[in-house]
């Protein structure tokens, strides 16, 4: 794999872990450093951070040559409880810092205010726990208001599901006007896009195709 670019300080590319558990989360890390992918996405909610830091550990690739993301999941959004949940994330990964560090989604139906678990995020973020901090699945609302709680801090990106199928225009085009970074989530459709006819014959058309090869 060649060098990747770096967008907003984030390699453009990762190896996502949703749905991947235990042995297959562990294998899955290796194949992707062994690749040269050099940036790993998990999350408090995929159970796999411990089975993440395993893959890394016997890929045996440095810790400063990885870029990890991880996120927060709602459930520990609760009064007090984001510092401890993130902690114990780090020591899952058997990390110090992690080099992104995520709000998973909104609290669903608002169970906890936006300002009080936004507020002990930055108090993570100021502890030195993360290096950069950002949001998944907010909307342009929720964008406006975390901004305007987070003062100086800088949200990096916002990730949200993204592809042919699926391009959620209006909330990208809202955080590129906003110099926030998209990170696109099933940028594969989970699967479908591989072996669709209509974009088969687009590709065939411009050179490109929808499988996977070996990078040249």
């Amino acid at each position: 794999m060649t060098k990747e670019a770096m967008v907003a300080g984030i390699p453009q590319m990762g190896y996502g872990t949703w749905n991947r558990s235990a042995d297959e989360a562990h294998q899955g890390v290796i194949w992707a450093l062994e690749a040269g992918c050099r940036h790993i996405d998990t999350a408090q909610g995929y159970g796999n951070e411990q089975d993440v830091a395993r893959g890394i550990k016997d890929a045996g690739v440095a810790r400063n040559e990885i870029f990890i993301t991880t996120k927060v999941k709602p459930d520990n959004y609760g009064p007090g409880a984001v510092m401890p949940s993130v902690r114990e994330s780090l020591e899952k990964l058997r990390i110090d810092q992690v080099d992104l560090l995520l709000l998973h989604w909104p609290s669903p139906h608002n169970k906890y205010p936006l300002a009080d678990y936004l507020g002990q995020f930055a108090e993570v973020f100021d502890a030195g726990l993360a290096r950069k901090i950002g949001v998944s699945n907010f909307t342009k609302a929720l964008i406006d208001e975390s901004i305007r709680l987070l003062g100086s801090r800088t949200i990096t990106t916002n990730q949200v599901e993204c592809h042919v199928y699926m391009q959620n225009r209006p909330i990208i085009d809202y955080c590129q006007k906003l110099g926030i970074a998209v990170t696109a989530y099933s940028p594969l459709a989970r699967g479908a896009v591989v072996g669709d006819p209509v974009l088969e014959e687009i590709g065939n058309a411009r050179g490109a195709t929808s499988r996977s090869r070996s990078p040249s």
